[in-house]
């Protein structure tokens, strides 16, 4: 599909937000031939198969998938004698990890667009010890990443191969005009806490779910 940033006019966008009923974690792991059991009852639940391991918690987002974390759209719900959770959730996050053989042959992805956040006049954050600036660590990134997919027989598209200021629109922008099968931001986030490290994905809110961003539960 299409890598689109602006918002829906009021007029595209339908007369309410759809009523999704919640679903039973119980009853759809019996559905894909998965086990569940309480981890702490009635507030913590594991779901597994061969896939996957999910382990749920009641008024959380945070969940963890065979160790690491991930957030859903909506937070699991206390059920009747179990946890619910957005058909959302199921279909677009947990349904592909759970039981992907229930998807036919997709398209296989050629073409990626890369990214490397920020340039020119926008420096990102900026290592001060070392002088270094993120715009610069994301563009060197960027290429040895391009090295190493092209050296597999992918096509990659960088929306800037030097320090230049691109605006956040023309990115996208740039991956649709060459019909790319996935578009790549790289950016190197800063903390001031020792103990964070690692790597964040961070993927486009499905229709009708609020972003990780929001301070809701």
């Amino acid at each position: 599909g299409r890598i689109h940033t602006s918002a829906a006019t009021v007029a595209e966008l339908p007369a309410k937000t759809p009523v999704y009923q919640p679903v039973s974690v119980h009853a759809w792991a019996k559905a894909i031939g998965a086990e569940v059991s309480w981890v702490t009852k009635p507030k913590k639940l594991r779901l597994a198969n061969a896939f996957a391991e999910v382990i749920f918690e009641a008024g959380r987002r945070e969940v963890l998938v065979n160790g690491v974390r991930v957030f859903l759209g909506d937070a699991p719900q206390p059920g009747k004698r179990t946890l619910t959770i957005s058909p959302i959730d199921r279909d677009r996050l947990l349904l592909p990890l759970l039981a992907p053989h229930q998807f036919g042959p997709r398209q296989p992805v050629r073409t990626i667009v890369l990214d490397a956040g920020h340039g020119g006049k926008d420096k990102g954050k900026t290592n001060t010890d070392l002088g270094v600036h993120e715009k610069d660590l994301a563009l060197d990134l960027v290429r040895r990443v391009q090295a190493r997919l092209e050296a597999r027989g992918y096509r990659v598209v960088l929306t800037r191969k030097d320090d230049s200021f691109i605006e956040l629109g023309d990115r996208p922008a740039r991956a649709n005009a060459v019909d790319a099968d996935l578009f790549l931001s790289i950016h190197l986030n800063a903390t001031v806490a020792p103990t964070v490290n690692g790597v964040e994905n961070y993927a486009l809110t499905p229709q009708y779910q609020r972003s990780t961003a929001s301070d809701k539960s």
